[in-house]
């Protein structure tokens, strides 16, 4: 299903399967277990409760309900607790925060937003079996074409889910003497939606592969099989198993032929088969800059995935760009190009090498600066059926001693297979392309304090019904300062347009407000 990179930097990471008892519960429960269960539990252990208070005043809450603008007060109270693990079996991470809205003069808005970002991997039979487990709570897009659901956002957006993901994926790793090495792993997935029109979906995967030591020829097979289940496709398979050889005419570049075979019913009846031929090019000319890329004929056309990094002392690039058929469990478990956070931890790779230690230094630059750790242009919509998605993102990230900037421009295409299932309008089973930018810019005006400005635009359109498009803006100015090596303050506004057409209605929205975070 997924046309994989020979590089493991353009490699999908996993996370979440849902369970219904609560996945932050879950999480929680992994957690102590991994804590019992390890000896080196004592070796870096992290927990930092925060709470932040937010007042503002919006001239426009609730655009949707067809009355004049109406103005309200809003107070936003977000208690979150991060916790990370590291040890040397284990490592876990726990960021959990609930966003609490309450409107003055617009009761019917108030609402809660839950978000959770955690996983536990612990290495249960040293260097051979290993388990991960991930849970998730995101705020995900009903449709591509409403206002992207963006966390705290004081205007009333209906095109807001609540979606959880959990995932669960025991596996095993080896080497056969000194011929090859060895990877056995079985991912089971499922997500869950806060929405009467999008059923629970499941995925069951199986994978596996052998992939002889590096040396100037090398091989790899490797073999897949998903299953995918919900109350509106029913039950769809997926299944690859290819074989590849690759040549490396130096320490710096290799390349690859591959061949294989597919059989899915992601397309709809009748089950399509057929070979997989492809190629692949790894260049890596220095330690600062990497190229991966694979091209494979597939049943939806062809298939691609591209990865290009570039780092220097000050700066970090990427260039990542993606064609693939995908279901939505997939779609949320996968690490999109859109994380500042993860930019930025490029950018200090060489600096800072202990990765628990760089992600620590990364979050404070972005608590700092109040630039946020990934883009709303990474934002998914919920669909039912599989798709192809067609992806192309470029981010830039700058790390100074006086100005921090992050920088992400995407384009995104991304089409279902089958009929379309009969569901009002605004669901996530249409059609469209999207394209926009995100742009953040930090200045610092003393040692305490900083100058923030942020632009987000993007706009999208629909493939099926040429009428149907919407497009967003977004800009924020606002200064934050540390009144306390514990307590920052920050004082800002901004300003919303949303243009929408048929039946996307359009709005404007001006915002003042005033932030306090403590973290403990």
């Amino acid at each position: 299903m997924s046309a994989q990179p020979i590089a493991a930097g353009a490699r999908r990471a996993e996370r979440s399967r849902a369970i219904r008892a609560g996945p932050a519960l879950v999480a929680g429960a992994a957690l102590a277990v991994a804590l019992g269960a390890s000896p080196a539990r004592s070796q870096t252990f992290r927990m930092v409760p925060s709470m932040e208070v937010t007042g503002s005043w919006s001239d426009n809450v609730d655009p949707t309900n067809g009355q004049p603008p109406q103005s309200s007060w809003l107070t936003e109270l977000i208690p979150g607790i991060r916790i990370d693990l590291a040890g040397a079996r284990v490592k876990a991470l726990v960021d959990a925060r609930l966003n609490y809205l309450d409107y003055a003069r617009a009761a019917h808005l108030d609402r809660t937003e839950r978000y959770l970002n955690s996983f536990v991997k612990v290495e249960a039979v040293e260097n051979w079996l290993f388990l991960d487990v991930r849970a998730n709570i995101d705020q995900e897009n009903r449709s591509a074409f409403g206002a992207p659901a963006t966390p705290g956002a004081s205007v009333a957006n209906r095109n807001r889910v609540e979606a959880t993901t959990y995932q669960a994926a025991p596996y095993i790793r080896g080497l056969i003497s000194d011929v090859a090495a060895y990877q056995l792993r079985f991912n089971e997935t499922s997500v869950h939606a806060n929405d009467p029109l999008t059923p629970d979906t499941r995925m069951s995967e199986w994978a596996g592969r052998l992939t002889s030591p590096l040396a100037k020829i090398g091989w790899t097979l490797d073999a897949r099989g998903v299953n995918v289940r919900n109350g509106l496709v029913g039950s769809l398979d997926d299944s690859r198993v290819r074989g590849s050889l690759s040549y490396a005419f130096d320490s710096d570049i290799r390349v690859s032929l591959s061949e294989g075979y597919e059989a899915t019913d992601f397309a709809g009846p009748p089950r399509r088969t057929g070979q997989t031929p492809g190629a692949g090019l790894e260049w890596s000319p220095g330690p600062r800059t990497q190229f991966s890329g694979v091209y494979e004929k597939r049943f939806f056309g062809a298939g691609h995935s591209v990865l290009f990094t570039h780092r220097t002392p000050l700066t970090a690039w990427r260039l990542a760009s993606t064609k693939d058929a995908t279901v939505l469990p997939e779609q949320l478990a996968a690490n999109g190009p859109f994380s500042i956070e993860g930019l930025m931890s490029d950018l200090l790779t060489s600096a800072i090498r202990d990765p628990v230690e760089r992600a620590q230094a990364v979050r404070r630059r972005l608590e700092e600066t109040g630039i946020g750790g990934t883009s709303v242009l990474g934002s998914d919509v919920l669909t039912t059926r599989p798709f192809v998605v067609r992806e192309t993102t470029a981010s830039f990230a700058m790390l100074g001693a006086i100005n921090t900037m992050a920088l992400t421009a995407t384009s995104k295409e991304q089409r279902n297979f089958g009929d379309a299932i009969s569901l009002p309008a605004l669901v996530g089973d249409e059609d469209f392309r999207q394209a926009g930018f995100d742009a953040n810019l930090a200045h610092k005006l003393t040692p305490l304090t900083v100058l923030t400005l942020t632009a987000t635009s993007w706009r999208t359109q629909s493939l099926v019904v040429a009428a149907r498009r919407s497009r967003q803006q977004v800009y924020t100015l606002f200064i934050t300062t540390q009144l306390s090596p514990r307590t920052s303050a920050s004082l800002g506004f901004r300003r919303t347009d949303f243009v929408g057409t048929a039946d996307l209605q359009s709005y404007r929205e001006n915002v003042v407000f005033g932030t306090v975070t403590i973290r403990m």
